[in-house]
């Protein structure tokens, strides 16, 4: 084991807060990768779709998807 597995393992053994949010943080960051992922597919079909109904609908999904990720950045943020 490293340095660094071996004092977070001590500190998670008296301090189960600190295990718990370092959980949080590490499932919340891949929430945010598969965002990510989510959001540049969406791109790709938005730059092949010719139809402007179906283009609109997918900048809208876009819209939407960015804006959960710059939240939940945030959020990771002052986690910290």
């Amino acid at each position: 084991m490293t340095t660094n597995k071996l004092l977070n393992a001590i500190g998670d053994f008296f301090d189960e807060s600190k295990k718990k949010q370092r959980n949080k943080r590490k499932y919340l960051k891949e929430v945010l990768h598969k965002l990510k992922t989510k959001c540049k597919k969406q791109r790709n079909k938005l730059d092949n779709e010719k139809d402007k109904g179906k283009r609109d609908n997918l900048q809208k999904e876009i819209d939407i998807i960015c804006a959960q990720r710059k939240k939940g950045l945030r959020k990771l943020k002052q986690m910290k």
